[in-house]
């Protein structure tokens, strides 16, 4: 399935090229977000044409990985364009904005999940992204009282002197808590209290957030993890592999209580969605009300924002079904299905797991690609040199 060059030892440790220190780069400034939060969309939208013509290069000279997920991925950018060609008349700076972005990201994964990365650059990308998500939670716990959790409950909290809505960080907390937990676990000559440190500040900045979406995909990629650990323990030991697991669900429950009781009780609070189950109605019902054609191919991007007044259907599924139609939102489910079923090792799974989780939530963006993006490039790594993947948790 794979096509690669270059895959002897001496790759492993080569150093970083230009695709790897752009993707360093960038994905440092949207995880820490300290650096790109005055610049406006238009700006920031640069990143990702950059990032694709530099994996173009990298895989020109280094050669590829074949994927079926690259093939679904550029797919649903193909129908985005070809949605935004085809309803002109919605036509607008915004709609353009939001028709380009989902062309752009996925193309993006397109390509970035081809890219016959080395392990040193691996290393480098992996860790800058936890190092961005924790800036960010430090810059956010220095921007607001950390002790007043109702700030959150308001729908935005400052950062760096500028209101943001309190979920535009949080799914970053949430994926980086994770990878904080399989640095602590299973990272090789690492310095683990000041990675202890760090996956605490960024977990506290996660529950201070108080989102819940961000914080049930954390949820849902540890709880990965840790069934991982626990099968791994239980080839070795079942007794205390069965042990563990009671541990975990206790602490499982005592946490669901304190939480229950606490001022951070939103984050299981079972009875508000917060309008997001009227938002996907809504979208679900301009899906249905469509001809056929419409069914198939989309509304195009706007129409669902000019027809309900809301942002949107805060699910990435139902809100392509309205914008690009069976065939987008499918070619979508897609991807992920087959980026699901070849990412293998539990750390890998539990970040692509928090990436699908998110589009349950929220739009598609770099907290759904970077993680995902994540996932399947270090389970490709171990499947193209035959090494295990927690290497790359070690020193940078």
């Amino acid at each position: 399935m794979e096509h690669h060059l270059g895959t002897s030892e001496q790759r492993l440790d080569q150093g970083l090229s230009f695709s790897a220190l752009a993707t360093i780069a960038v994905f440092f400034l949207v995880n820490s977000q300290i650096l790109i939060l005055p610049l406006p969309s238009l700006v920031t939208q640069v990143f990702r044409p950059v990032l694709i013509l530099s994996f173009i290069i990298h895989m020109r000279y280094s050669g590829s990985i074949r994927h079926p997920a690259r093939v679904f991925a550029f797919l649903v950018a193909v129908q985005a364009m070809a949605v935004l060609a085809f309803y002109q008349e919605l036509w607008s700076v915004n709609n353009a904005l939001d028709g380009g972005a989902v062309a752009l990201f996925f193309l993006m994964f397109s390509f970035a999940i081809g890219v016959n990365w080395s392990r040193r650059e691996l290393r480098w990308i992996i860790f800058v992204c936890f190092l961005g998500c924790f800036v960010c939670a430090v810059a956010l716990l220095l921007s607001n009282d950390p002790t007043d959790f109702h700030a959150a409950t308001r729908g935005h909290l400052k950062l760096m002197g500028t209101d943001v809505n309190r979920n535009k960080n949080a799914y970053q907390f949430s994926f980086g808590t994770i990878l904080g937990l399989i640095y602590l676990v299973k990272g090789k000559r690492i310095p683990r209290l000041v990675v202890l440190a760090m996956t605490l500040v960024t977990g506290y900045a996660l529950l201070y957030s108080q989102c819940r979406g961000a914080f049930l995909a954390f949820i849902g990629g540890a709880t990965v993890f840790f069934l991982g650990l626990l099968l791994d323990t239980w080839k070795k030991d079942g007794g205390r592999a069965f042990l563990l697991l009671v541990l975990l669900i206790v602490a499982y429950i005592a946490a669901y209580r304190y939480l229950e009781e606490s001022e951070l009780n939103r984050l299981v609070d079972e009875e508000s969605m917060s309008g997001r189950d009227e938002s996907m109605l809504a979208a679900w019902q301009l899906f249905l009300n469509g001809d056929f054609f419409e069914k198939i191919f989309g509304h195009g991007f706007g129409y669902e924002s000019m027809q309900t007044g809301e942002i949107g259907a805060h699910n990435v599924f139902i809100g392509f079904l309205v914008s690009m139609g069976i065939l987008g939102s499918g070619f979508t489910a897609l991807m992920f299905i087959s980026s699901l079923r070849r990412v293998f090792g539990m750390g890998a799974l539990a970040l692509a797991i928090a990436a699908f989780l998110k589009t349950m939530f929220e739009g598609a963006d770099y907290n759904v690609f970077i993680p995902l993006i994540l996932g399947v490039a270090i389970s490709s790594y171990s499947r193209v040199t035959g090494r295990n993947y927690y290497e790359l948790f070690g020193k940078a």
